[in-house]
């Protein structure tokens, strides 16, 4: 979800402010991305965009594009039928984290028995492996649907492949704090989207050189691993873009130094948070908010 500047072009493209009340909106509109991440390199695969909350329909219109046999994590909010018969279709994986308050009758009952770790379900007369996982950290057991076969995956990479799904997080991170995304200089949709696309390129592109430089390995299934620091990698691409296009070979050597200077040593899976509504009412001060248009006479 991501402010953007309020302008009677943009206004007139069904974007609007995120509602506070029954008759109040906060002044600036919002645009919501579905974002596919590989968590292994770092590269964003695709992104879509829209005036509302869109995200089941954005993954899957994006599932189908992916490769075959490649598996994709997904939080709480996404697992549904259409979700399990879309990967049948087009014949790759997930791992997701299911609701166990007020989802599917069958995942209720497999997670309050305590006797059971493992079970075989069907949704759309389709197979759903269903695994019972216990969080290192928080001690709290979650239940996680995949169709990958029980022979290949067992409980712990199970867990571990599901745990690199925090790689997005810290994409957020990366997009909100690093590259400050939400700073925007046009006021028209067509240049706001050119300034939002402009920056994952430049992402991909900075985490592509990286990757280039071959200093670090990437292997999701260890626990510790190196990587470098990607804000002051993205801000020397940005600041020498030009001579990179001209001539990426004459500051190469510059760039990899920087890559070696700033390999940080890192653990996975040792940050967990609970879940928090980061979005209420209560955080808009009245003087931030206006009438929604449906309230104006």
């Amino acid at each position: 979800e991501t402010e953007i500047p309020r302008s009677k072009e943009i206004l007139s493209q069904h974007y609007r402010g995120r509602s506070t009340s029954e008759i109040f909106e906060t002044y600036y509109p919002r645009l919501y991305m579905v974002h596919a991440w590989d968590v292994i390199n770092g590269l964003t695969k695709d992104v879509l965009h829209a005036p509302t909350n869109e995200e089941i329909r954005g993954a899957l219109s994006m599932v189908g594009d992916f490769e075959k046999n490649s598996v994709t994590l997904y939080d709480r909010l996404y697992f549904c039928e259409r979700l399990v018969k879309k990967h049948f279709r087009t014949e790759n994986y997930y791992i997701a984290r299911v609701k166990t308050e007020g989802g599917r009758k069958e995942i209720i009952e497999f997670s309050n028995d305590d006797s059971r770790i493992f079970q075989i379900i069907e949704i759309g007369g389709i197979q759903v492996r269903l695994y019972k996982i216990k969080n290192r950290k928080t001690k709290m057991m979650i239940v996680l649907a995949t169709n990958l076969d029980f022979q290949w995956v067992d409980h712990n990479t199970i867990y571990k492949l599901y745990w690199t799904r925090w790689e997005v997080e810290n994409s957020f991170r990366d997009l909100v704090q690093s590259m400050k995304i939400e700073d925007f200089h046009a006021k028209n949709l067509n240049g706001v989207l050119q300034e939002i696309y402009l920056r994952f390129w430049l992402m991909n592109y900075t985490r592509i050189l990286a990757l280039k430089s071959q200093q670090y390995h990437l292997d999701p299934m260890e626990r510790t691993y190196r990587r470098p620091n990607f804000k002051i990698l993205y801000l020397w691409v940005s600041e020498n873009i030009k001579q990179i296009i001209d001539d990426i070979t004459q500051i190469w050597e510059v760039f990899v130094q920087i890559v070696s200077a700033t390999i940080e040593k890192r653990k996975r899976r040792s940050r967990t948070y609970p879940r928090q509504l980061k979005y209420s009412g209560k955080m808009y001060a009245r003087n931030s908010t206006i009438l929604k248009s449906d309230f104006l006479s």
